[in-house]
């Protein structure tokens, strides 16, 4: 009988160079490795429209700005805590991956001794892991469940401010959207306020296979939708699909919104009777509007001055909007910023 080694290398040259399936938060695709190193990346077949960002994702962990060992500040290592002063200014030393561990765990025990869980906040970023099992989040927070508890977190920073005014908008946090279906057989405009699809819709909170991509595409050259972008740059989305462009400044969203108000208001186009019937604050928010609270009519001109919308584009989108059944997918950017409730709430109004 061959020795053993002799038996298995043919198997192990065989298995230098293979295939498997995997997924990301940009798709299903199956990584190519060779030899033990990551060469490529190979598209799920099923996906409708695969991210050109797999290939990056093949060459993530031998670019050159990786850090791969353990880094500390210099002052730290000699100083421990009383360092702190050094911050910002300080260079970084390697360390094995022993002292790393060593180091991470003593400053865990010290806090839970000496301030408590109530000292500790149980979070990390987690994009670079769209699994349970090996999730930084979850690892994390079980460490520190046994550590004694942590203090969790509140909302999210991708959507704060509008999972805090929504509940009191529209009596729920996160509302399904309308399901596409419904969508290309009753809708007449899409208008994008604040979002870029193409570019947000090429990852999911797991993985995807980017159906959503490959519908909003179709909407170029669409014989009953027509598509409008609200947006201070003009998104890919809109570049792609042939939308109309409208580029409010920055953070006049509100403004925008009004000065549509004032005109559904002026011209009869709002449903009165709807708006009594199955809304709270309609007359709060008319007589807003009207400028009978604060003296200013929240007109087409003056929203123009506020939002750089000339204020016959803002009659028009009004009247536009009025006449179609119109569908408003309104975006996480606005509301990244001061005052961020507003833009949600507005454009529920």
């Amino acid at each position: 009988m061959a020795p053993a080694s002799h038996s298995i290398l043919p198997e192990l040259r065989i298995m230098t160079e293979r295939e498997t399936l995997t997924a990301s938060h940009w798709g299903l695709f199956y990584a190519l490795t060779k030899d033990g190193r990551l060469t490529g990346a190979r598209p799920f077949e099923k996906d409708c429209a695969p991210s050109p960002n797999l290939e990056d994702i093949a060459s993530l962990p031998y670019a050159e700005a990786r850090i791969l060992e353990p880094m500390v500040r210099r002052s730290f290592l000699e100083r421990g805590k009383d360092s702190r002063a050094d911050r910002g200014n300080d260079s970084y030393v390697p360390v094995s991956w022993d002292k790393a561990l060593d180091l991470a765990a003593d400053a865990i025990r010290s806090t839970y001794r000496d301030f408590g869980p109530s000292a500790v906040w149980g979070r990390s970023y987690g994009w670079k892991s769209p699994g349970s099992v090996n999730n930084s989040i979850a690892l994390l927070q079980r460490l520190l469940n046994l550590m004694g508890g942590y203090i969790e977190t509140g909302n999210s920073y991708s959507t704060a401010a509008i999972g805090t005014i929504l509940p009191y908008a529209l009596g729920i946090k996160d509302p399904r959207s309308t399901g596409w279906d419904t969508i290309l057989e009753h809708t007449e405009r899409i208008v994008l306020w604040g979002c870029d699809p193409l570019v947000t819709n090429d990852i999911d909170w797991t993985t995807t296979l980017h159906e959503g991509t490959e519908i909003f595409r179709s909407l170029k050259g669409h014989p009953r939708i027509r598509t409008i972008a609200v947006n201070p740059v003009c998104p890919r989305t809109a570049q792609e699909i042939g939308s109309q462009w409208i580029a409010a400044r920055p953070g006049t969203d509100c403004a925008l919104m009004l000065g549509i108000l004032y005109v559904l208001i002026k011209e009869n186009l709002a449903d009165e009777a709807f708006l009594s019937r199955c809304t709270t604050g309609w007359p709060e928010l008319r007589s807003y509007v009207l400028g009978d609270e604060d003296g200013i009519a929240k007109t087409p001109a003056w929203a123009a001055a506020e939002s750089g919308v000339p204020a016959h584009d803002i009659e028009a989108l009004a009247r536009d909007m009025a006449a179609h059944r119109t569908m408003i997918m309104f975006g996480w950017g606005p509301q990244r910023a001061r005052y961020g409730e507003l833009p949600p709430w507005m454009a529920v109004a």
